[in-house]
């Protein structure tokens, strides 16, 4: 086994490597990634809490938005994406490629419409 030194933009091509190889190799990921839902990964704890707790996502707008477009606002008040389905839509605009993450997403929200779904 190995310790991958990559930075963290460029730490799949050692997952793809290693895969190869059929060698195990260790390396930090953001989590969600889109790596996560392309290769079987094993998740591992950190119990002290080393890598933090983790990103959320996060809405702002202007104040009055809510009252200019209350449908739009009361499906962002109640937008929610765990781990798994956005580790999924990143590994689906990963695959896609460059320059066509719009039609990667479209492609997913097909696959996912629950996801979009006013509640």
């Amino acid at each position: 086994m190995r310790a991958d030194p990559a930075p963290l933009h460029g730490r799949a091509g050692p997952i793809r490597a290693s895969r190869t190889r059929k060698e195990p190799v260790v390396t930090a990921l953001r989590s969600p990634h889109w790596a996560s839902s392309s290769y079987e990964l094993t998740k591992l704890e950190h119990r002290k809490g080393v890598w933090g707790k983790g990103d959320g996502i996060h809405t702002l707008a202007r104040e009055g938005f809510a009252a200019d477009e209350p449908e739009v606002a009361a499906w962002l008040r109640s937008f929610k994406l765990t781990e798994e389905p956005l580790t999924g839509l990143k590994a689906q605009i990963q695959q896609t490629g460059k320059g066509e993450e719009q039609q990667a997403v479209r492609a997913w929200l097909q696959d996912h419409p629950e996801a979009a779904a006013l509640s």
